[in-house]
C-alpha cells in the first residue's frame, strides 16, 4: 500500500541479524529511523517496547506519522 502510494518502504527489522540482542537491534533500527522522512505506524504499535521507543524518537524529530 505504501509503495503504491509512492513511498520507498524500509523495514529495519530485515537489517537485524538473527541472535542479535534487543539493545543492539534497537541501535540498528534507530540508526535507520534517523534516515527516513516518515514512519508507518501499525495499529498495535504500543504493544511493542521497541515500537514505543521508535515512536517517541520519531515524534520528537517531528517525522511524518502514517497510521496504517
Amino acid at each position: 500500500m505504501l509503495e503504491y502510494a509512492g513511498y520507498e518502504v524500509v523495514n529495519p527489522t530485515v537489517l537485524v541479524p538473527e541472535a542479535t540482542t534487543w539493545q543492539e537491534a534497537m541501535r540498528i533500527c534507530l540508526r535507520e529511523l534517523l534516515s527516513v522522512d516518515a514512519v508507518a505506524v501499525q495499529p498495535d504499535w504500543y504493544d511493542s517496547e521497541g515500537a514505543r521507543v521508535e515512536y517517541m524518537v520519531a515524534n520528537a524529530l517531528k517525522l511524518k506519522m502514517i497510521h496504517i
